[in-house]
């Protein structure tokens, strides 16, 4: 980096930070503020300017607010109290972000599910946020009603429609139940006692290790997540964010519409990603923003040339996860100004933003802002999967160009908002993500999970998930859990999951190593995992072992099975694919290994 470049890289850094900085001080400033308060003024600022364009509805400020109102008054109706689950498993619509904002105003806090999960991993994300209601879109009827026999409490259902309209003669239950309550706004003194400290959603990460956690986002971050990426957009009333991403992450639900609706900017809502109509959307609706991961990238730069792919009015492309290999020629093809990657987690701690444009770089830490931002690298021992100490028990920062666990510290007193972590709903998971005297006595660190290293200019760069999650599709794919799923079908004597390159395709795909007993229904094992996983977490890949590996302390071994992968001329054992064409499970040889590897087939 040149003297020129650094001296713009500080400035941008500098006036970022600022920005971020001013916006988060009110929060604090103001611990009984909570987000459905902020966004009630900018409604009563906005009114009838258009909120959200989704399908061909036009949503207003007025009549978003209105909505929220109306599931508070539902919520108080049905004996919701504060810290009460209501659960919310809906596809992308102005519906979805008005029920949690209205459950929250009640002191009610919202699960938002993954609307990909079916069987036990949904009743497992039900269950372990207590949830005694659930908001339920009727086009995933059927994917609730596969978890139903594993929730254990009972859960009272509440179909809403989107697609039908809220009115007392509609047969949808909830719809015509909000029509007979008044859109007004709920009053504080009507409304239980609720700071920033208080819990607003529950949004589900499989994080490092085990099933999906539910993350508390508290009231504070609530706000802080929007509002930091507004300040680091530089959003205003005349932007449109296009919005693909699922509303059940913080990505889409928080971050992109978030952004939108602090300023009175607006959103352009989509069910879900479609290449062959991105660029049209964005031309049609005059969007300047659109958040990504990077699949979405990736599907976009392998997709045929569109007329409107250079005709936009984007000003920026905001999102993590931008591959490499896939970042030039996304850049190049499309030209759009800035590409603004970042990184994070919903309940992290440890946010980093690219904000001068370095290539690969997830973001950076001048050196003035170390102690500001709190962020480590510690030496990691990937083998003995645990952080490296020194002589006294303290960890050792990582040298430059040294890959190792990024960790941040947790500081929750308020002075450094960027820094709180407030965990998941269940104890033991948040004591998990905590790592303890780093580097003095007491101190406590946010665990991202992730190895990275940085330059001498304070760039840093993502390496590689630790432990056995590894991303697929944009998401974490959990091996214990598809291993829990997998092993409890007939006849599967031992399952070993773990994640491999397929060349072309961003993360690892799911494969496992089986081994079985006489009787195993290969076809019948496709369908149960169909029936209890979300789509990205179903085995590609099958390899039938007489005997699974283990270590000399009975862990199953993964590392020579993630090397030699699925090709068959460096395994003995079967193998199979599960051709998502054909919906079988084809034998793999030669062949149909170059078909995968030629990204022959649509995976």
């Amino acid at each position: 980096m040149g003297f020129l470049s650094t001296i713009k890289s500080e400035i941008t850094y500098l006036k970022g930070f600022i920005r971020i900085k001013k916006i988060l001080k009110p929060i604090s400033d103001n611990p009984s503020t909570i987000l459905a308060d902020r966004w009630e003024l900018v409604a009563d600022k906005f009114g009838d300017k258009v909120a959200m364009f989704f399908q061909d509805r036009e949503v207003t400020y007025r009549q978003f607010i209105d909505l929220s109102n109306r599931i508070t008054r539902w919520a108080f109706d049905i004996g919701v109290k504060k810290n009460d689950c209501v659960a919310l498993l809906m596809h992308n619509c102005p519906e979805y972000p008005a029920s949690w904002l209205g459950v929250s105003r009640a002191g009610g806090v919202t699960a938002l599910l993954n609307t990909s999960l079916t069987g036990m991993g949904l009743a497992h994300c039900i269950n372990i946020a207590n949830a005694q209601h659930i908001i339920l879109d009727p086009e995933l009827a059927s994917n609730f009603e596969s978890a139903r026999e594993f929730i254990e409490k009972d859960i009272r259902v509440w179909i809403f429609d989107p697609e039908s309209p809220i009115d007392s003669t509609c047969e949808i239950e909830l719809n015509s139940k909000l029509a007979n309550f008044s859109a007004n706004i709920v009053p504080k003194s009507e409304r239980p006692n609720i700071t920033i400290d208080d819990p607003c959603v529950y949004i589900y990460t499989s994080g490092t290790t085990g099933l999906p956690k539910a993350a508390k986002i508290t009231h504070f971050r609530s706000q802080s997540i929007p509002r930091g990426f507004t300040g680091i957009m530089n959003t205003n009333q005349h932007d449109r964010m296009y919005i693909t991403l699922p509303m059940f992450h913080s990505n889409g639900g928080f971050i992109a519409l978030g952004s939108m609706l602090n300023v009175g900017g607006q959103a352009i809502i989509k069910k879900r990603f479609s290449a062959s109509i991105f660029w049209d959307d964005c031309v049609k609706y005059e969007a300047t923003i659109f958040l990504y991961i990077g699949e979405l990238c990736r599907f976009l730069t392998h997709a045929p040339k569109s007329n409107n792919e250079r005709k936009h009015s984007l000003r920026m492309a905001c999102g993590n996860g931008l591959r490499p290999d896939v970042w030039r020629d996304f850049e190049e093809r499309f030209k759009i100004p800035q590409i603004l990657e970042w990184y994070g987690a919903s309940e992290g701690n440890a946010p980093l933003f690219n904000l001068d444009n370095t290539f690969e770089s997830i973001g950076r830490v001048p050196f003035w802002a170390k102690k500001l931002l709190n962020l480590n690298i510690v030496k990691y021992d990937v083998k003995a999967d645990t952080e490296i100490r020194n002589d006294q028990g303290f960890c050792i920062e990582a040298d430059i160009g040294e890959a190792g666990e990024l960790v941040s510290k947790i500081i929750n007193d308020g002075s450094s908002p960027t820094n709180r972590f407030d965990g998941y709903a269940n104890k033991q998971a948040s004591e998990k993500k905590i790592l303890h005297d780093v580097f003095e006595k007491g101190d406590a660190w946010f665990r991202t999970g992730d190895l990275v290293r940085k330059d001498a200019a304070g760039h840093h760069y993502f390496v590689d998930r630790i432990g056995d999650t590894f991303r697929w599709k944009g998401e974490n794919v959990s091996t214990n859990e598809v291993s829990e799923i997998i092993s409890s079908y007939p006849n599967v004597l031992e399952a070993n999951v773990y994640g491999v390159y397929i060349p072309n395709h961003d993360g690892r795909a799911c494969m496992v190593a089986l081994e079985v007993e006489e009787g195993f229904d290969f076809k019948g094992l496709l369908e149960h995992a169909a029936l209890h996983l979300p789509i990205y977490a179903r085995p590609l890949f099958l390899r039938i072992q007489e005997e699974i590996e283990k270590t000399g302390t009975f862990k199953q071994r993964k590392v020579e099975l993630v090397e030699q992968g699925f090709d068959p001329e460096k395994v003995e054992d079967p193998l199979y694919f599960s051709n998502p064409e054909s919906g079988e499970l084809e034998k793999i040889d030669f062949e149909l290994y170059t078909k995968i590897c030629r990204d022959k087939f649509r995976i």
